[in-house]
């Protein structure tokens, strides 16, 4: 599949939305769902198309090599400058890293086997700059079956697999509440929102409703996205009154983060995923907010997002320690200024490292994993995501 105009400017919005997230600007417990339905629609079309042109060996080889070159290094980099940078910072007792290391030794395998959703189900604290990988790895988990699943589904049979996805999902969320409710899961006795948060099992559908939207069209999806984008957040914010007794949530509207208010997390989630879905559909096919997705600086953002996304929480956390933690009780002009720093060291560390780490990796995929509409291998082209 190749590029389509916008996906890249929409990419580089959700990272921005994640990045006020946990600058505590926003609480939106829905960010993530774009990235999820975004990559069931690309990957999926990536899939169908190679499954029509490639036999069974190149089609997994192709496909995991292309993966592996374009995820792999930066998650593992990242990994690696984190444990380093914690033995050195730890050894001058910096931001109370010594008592964590234990911790960073303790989820270290499972991050390494891109399992570290299923770690933080367990886990008593939280590492401070590792906690964003959970996505990647259900990102990772969606990645291992569902070439599979495409490969062993015959064409017509696609859009019944992608329907059964997105029931699954929602299932899924139900039954781990009801049973939750009903004391069988003794291990989520301060309830279910956070396993059901970081579980791949609960965000089948909204990889399903990507794969839905790659081989079949939303109606009027233009309209339905200006339509739901008024509807929901009355929905959600009416929600939480009933629930609450009082009208709040407001920065999230209605749906904050991890949705753990009167049972939101087993529909909030659907809601999500489907206005994402929208939002896509009408992007992709319908040219919606073409003029303002075509702004170059955010296509630039956009193809250095996955550089953004692992390593903001890194330079986040570093640079309040040192800029805002060091100051008494510090104003919130002082702490504006300093996430606007960290945006920008975040972006110019990510540009750096498209630019002379992974653009020399993603070359690679012509090179030895070539499917048909890359252009011809060439040692001095800049490759692209």
């Amino acid at each position: 599949m190749s590029r389509i105009k916008g996906l890249d400017s929409l990419r580089a919005i959700g990272f921005l939305l994640v990045f006020l997230v946990h600058m505590q600007y926003i609480n939106f417990g829905w960010v993530m769902q774009i990235f999820f339905v975004l990559s069931g629609f690309l990957i999926t079309g990536i899939l169908v198309d190679m499954r029509r042109d490639l036999s069974g060996r190149d089609f997994f080889v192709k496909f995991y090599g292309r993966r592996f070159l374009r995820i792999f290094p930066l998650y593992y980099f990242y990994l690696l400058l984190a444990v380093l940078a914690t033995l050195v910072l730890a050894r001058f007792g910096f931001g109370g890293l010594r008592g964590k290391i234990d911790l960073l030794f303790s989820l270290l395998p499972s991050a390494l086997l891109y399992l570290y959703n299923f770690f933080t189900l367990t886990a008593r604290d939280v590492f401070p700059i590792t906690h964003h990988l959970w996505s990647l790895c259900v990102e990772e988990q969606f990645y291992l079956i569902w070439p599979v699943l495409i490969f062993i589904t015959r064409e017509k049979n696609y859009n019944k697999l992608f329907i059964s996805a997105i029931a699954l999902g929602l299932i899924f969320r139900v039954l781990f509440a009801l049973a939750n409710h009903a004391g069988y899961l003794p291990a989520f006795s301060e309830g279910p929102a956070r396993a059901i948060f970081v579980l791949p099992f609960s965000h089948l559908d909204a990889f399903g409703l990507g794969a839905y939207i790659s081989q079949n069209k939303i109606t009027n999806s233009s309209r339905q996205f200006g339509l739901l984008s008024l509807l929901l957040p009355l929905i959600g914010l009416l929600y939480n009154f009933l629930v609450l007794g009082q009208f709040t949530n407001v920065s999230s509207l209605g749906y904050p983060y991890l949705m753990e208010y009167g049972y939101q997390y087993t529909w909030g989630y659907s809601v999500a995923n489907y206005w994402a879905a929208v939002l896509i559909d009408a992007i992709a096919k319908e040219g919606l907010f073409e003029r303002f997705l075509s702004f170059k600086p955010l296509i630039y953002l956009g193809k250095i997002s996955y550089g953004m996304y692992v390593y903001h929480l890194g330079v986040v956390w570093l640079m309040y320690r040192v800029l805002v933690a060091t100051v008494p009780d510090p104003s919130e002009a002082v702490i504006f200024a300093t996430a606007i720093l960290q945006l920008t060291v975040t972006i110019i560390l990510a540009s750096i490292s498209y630019r002379y780490f992974e653009m020399p990796l993603l070359n690679l995929k012509n090179k030895y994993f070539r499917i048909a509409g890359d252009p011809p291998y060439l040692p001095a082209q800049h490759a692209q995501s």
